[in-house]
């Protein structure tokens, strides 16, 4: 087959596209961090942080925010390992089905176990954190069952494109802007002369490394951006970004971040997950005509 530069251009037009548009997303973040304004951002933190107990809200805000970055994950994981034991192997999807059934009452059983072991004040979220994952497995077994393979492979083509949109966000810009902006956390020492206010929450009290941007607000929404926009449910859609926003409120509500800083996370994660899917999902999630034939 001849070389050919115009399908090389083609391949490779993708790949400028996400380059040229991380350079400006990144660049636009890190310009933000210059306009961060403190006595405002203060003010609004301690407005969205109780000064009490709140009942039920606690411990949802601690469920939200320690668990959801790793629930997407593994998810995400399982479900790209079954497909591949699968992929071209129609036979195999039931018993793909059933191990994802049982995984999801280990995990289930696993994590719902917590309540008695796990060191948290707030043991009981391990409850319905056992209840997501049992559900959330059987999930994933059903779309073995009921999906097509153009499906499934639009599946695993989302789950390649989280990867990069992670990567990009959090192993790149994320921890780099921190460390240049270098914004110290609500509770950190040096702003000892105004957070005494702040109600520590139990189990999510953190002082170390750097508020802006929030890493659990970008990693998020970098997971979630590309599975929500491949959707074509739009109840869906809207469930997956409402997760995503809760939980970036819940690092202002735990005094884990500014609420600028969870903000800008949010934006960072959002706007290189839609970068990545507006790329290469076209071509890319287009039917396979040689599967067709």
């Amino acid at each position: 087959m001849a070389f050919s530069f115009h399908s090389l251009a083609v391949r490779l037009r993708p790949w400028g596209i996400v380059l040229a548009g991380f350079l400006g997303i990144y660049g636009f973040v890190l310009l933000m961090g210059r306009l961060i304004h403190d006595p405002l951002d203060r003010a609004i933190l301690l407005a969205c942080n109780p000064d009490h107990y709140v009942p039920v809200i606690d411990e949802l805000m601690i469920l939200i925010t320690d668990y959801s970055v790793f629930t997407f994950s593994v998810l995400l994981i399982s479900w790209e390992v079954a497909y591949l034991i699968c992929r071209g192997r129609p036979r195999l999807r039931w018993w793909v089905n059933r191990l994802l059934q049982v995984l999801g009452v280990g995990f289930g059983l696993y994590h719902g176990s917590g309540v008695f072991w796990a060191k948290y004040e707030y043991t009981i979220i391990f409850l319905p954190l056992g209840v997501i994952f049992l559900a959330g497995y059987w999930f994933l077994g059903w779309t073995f069952v009921h999906w097509d393979e153009q499906a499934l492979r639009r599946g695993g083509l989302v789950f390649r494109l989280t990867l990069l949109s992670v990567f990009l966000t959090n192993a790149i810009a994320e921890d780099s802007i921190k460390k240049i902006v270098g914004r110290p956390r609500p509770l950190a020492s040096v702003n000892e002369d105004w957070n005494e206010p702040i109600r520590r929450i139990p189990d999510e009290i953190v002082r170390g490394g750097y508020s802006y941007v929030s890493g659990h607000a970008s990693s998020l929404f970098a997971l979630t951006t590309p599975m929500a926009l491949a959707t074509g449910n739009p109840w869906l859609r809207g469930a997956i970004f409402g997760w995503a926003a809760v939980h970036a409120y819940t690092r202002v509500y735990t005094a884990a971040h500014y609420p600028y800083c969870s903000l800008m996370g949010s934006v960072l994660g959002f706007a290189i997950g839609a970068l990545v899917f507006t790329a290469f999902w076209e071509k890319r999630a287009a039917p396979d005509k040689n599967a067709q034939n």
